[in-house]
């Protein structure tokens, strides 16, 4: 947090608070929807394990899920809007009933092919089974692929399907559940800290209590005042957006398109990066901004898109489970008129003014912005060096008593638990060994149909392979230098189908 702010939090005991800002800003977003049936949902984080080594009974492992809700309250938290306070509050339920707080289902699959298991994995990421107002925000799937004799018993290749809403849990809480899953297994004794996710809300909620007394929240305030007030979203919503309504009402409904960039692709990426002294993130985001820049005809030059960031700055909650990630605006004006590299270089500079601000929260960034306070910005972008190797050794293989499990190694769960509720949102995951990036795009329906997402993400694909590779033939052309208005893919030959380009504009119409 804040330099002149404690660095410590103390346990309070509490049952009952306000939400955090966080957990607000999350349920504000599934509640802006139009959609409440909708039959999916971007809520929710998955850590599948693999069974390596090893048998595990079916009832210690149920056993070990509930000990680990009577310790870590946050995952048997309710969050629901009270009227006498007039605001959102988080209230710890009791475990009274299993059923009340633990979604716990045992699958048994005679076959499990690897687009088998793909389909699963991706069934539990988008499957809504949360009762948020209800405390039920955990589900823990076991899936039993090799079954005799001994059902009541986990084997080799089987599966525990951890599925986690998002408002109790971001993925820096994997590593410690996952500790606390092995000690709970184990029937080891527990930290003595005892210290809960509500502790901080209490935290926070004093340090932003009296704003008027703090100079860096000042200073905050003011730099975010000066970059996202006057941003009007109306004016500057970009294309292909359906109709006027779809800016208030959001369908939670969303089509999504995977592919993996090309090896020379990113060894081209990497060393533009190298050699220009910026970050994969600052690279990719620059790509993200012209990618949207050039589906609107470079007709809108004011664009914003929000990255997520890490905001577990004290000690004491390093280590905790709960949400934590704060929301940042990103608002960039292109000169078409400035080349490809100068955009990268004003979205590092950008990035390096927003470090010294990010703290505050996302609530409080917007809240003199009309606009961005009652409904969410349209575009994001996430960037994670996410693979097997990114995670510590504890979690990369978890040893119990009994057995060795390990996290699976499919990368549809990796990818899928950075997606967010925005009309469109990419995704990148960079594996920094096998030199690959893996990109997911996710739009609304209201955005576009769903087979014309994969034309959308063409459009991208071939938006890079320009900037980065250049035309075939050509020779001492390098396109990160040219103008930016000189990159419209209509004439370096990269060409969107007019079918595509024709329901794009006739959607801004309507």
């Amino acid at each position: 947090m804040f330099r002149s702010s404690p660095c410590t939090i103390t346990f309070s005991g509490c049952s009952e608070s306000i939400a955090s800002f966080a957990q607000k800003r999350i349920w504000q977003e599934e509640n802006l929807s139009c959609d409440a049936a909708s039959t999916s949902t971007t809520n929710n984080v998955l850590i599948p394990l693999v069974l390596k080594e090893g048998v595990m009974p079916i009832e210690r492992i149920y056993s070990a899920v509930i000990a680990i809700l009577e310790h870590i309250t946050v995952l048997r938290t309710a969050i629901y809007f009270d009227e006498r306070r007039n605001d959102l509050v988080q209230s710890v339920k009791p475990i009274i009933s299993n059923d009340s707080c633990l979604s716990f289902q045992v699958t048994k699959k005679s076959t499990l092919t690897s687009d088998m298991l793909d389909n699963l994995l991706e069934h539990e990421v988008t499957h809504p089974f949360a009762k948020v107002d209800c405390g039920l925000v955990v589900r823990c799937h076991l899936i039993q692929t090799s079954f005799n004799d001994d059902e009541q018993y986990l084997k080799t290749n089987d599966l525990i399907l951890f599925v986690f809403h998002r408002i109790a849990f971001d993925c820096n809480s994997v590593s410690p559940f996952i500790s606390a899953f092995r000690k709970a297994y184990d029937r080891l004794s527990t930290d003595t800290t005892n210290l809960q996710y509500i502790d901080f809300t209490l935290y926070e909620s004093m340090l932003f209590a009296n704003m008027s007394e703090n100079e860096e929240i000042q200073r905050a305030l003011e730099f975010w005042s000066k970059l996202i007030n006057d941003y009007c979203l109306r004016e500057r919503y970009p294309l292909p957006i359906a109709s006027k309504s779809s800016v208030h009402m959001r369908s939670q409904e969303k089509y999504t398109t995977t592919f993996v960039l090309d090896s020379s692709l990113v060894k081209a990426q990497t060393e533009f990066a190298t050699s220009h002294k910026v970050s994969m993130f600052h690279l990719q985001l620059a790509c993200f901004f012209l990618f949207i820049y050039e589906l609107n005809d470079a007709s809108i030059n004011d664009l914003c898109v929000t990255c997520s960031t890490q905001n577990r700055l004290i000690d004491d909650i390093k280590s905790m489970v709960g949400m934590f990630d704060n929301l940042i605006p990103y608002r960039i004006k292109i000169n078409a008129n400035s080349c490809f590299s100068s955009l990268v270089q004003q979205i590092w500079q950008l990035s390096a003014d927003i470090f010294n601000h990010f703290q505050l929260p996302y609530q409080l960034i917007v809240a003199k912005n009309k606009d961005l306070c009652s409904t969410t910005i349209p575009f994001h972008f996430s960037y994670h060096l996410v693979s097997l190797d990114s995670f510590d050794n504890a979690t990369k293989s978890i040893q119990t008593n009994d057995a060795i499990l390990s996290l699976s190694s499919h990368h549809t769960w990796l990818y899928r638990n950075s997606m967010v509720p925005n009309d469109c949102s990419l995704a990148v995951t960079y594996n920094d060994l096998e030199h690959m990036a893996y990109c997911t795009l996710q739009c609304s329906s209201h955005w576009c149909s769903k087979d014309k997402l994969l034309g959308i993400g063409q459009f991208y694909q071939n938006l890079l392979l320009h900037v980065f590779n250049g035309d075939e033939g050509t020779t001492n052309s390098d396109p990160t230098m040219e103008q930016i208005g000189n990159l419209f893919l209509l004439q370096s030959g990269y060409e969107i189908s007019s079918e595509l380009m024709s329901e794009i504009e006739c959607s801004a119409k309507s």
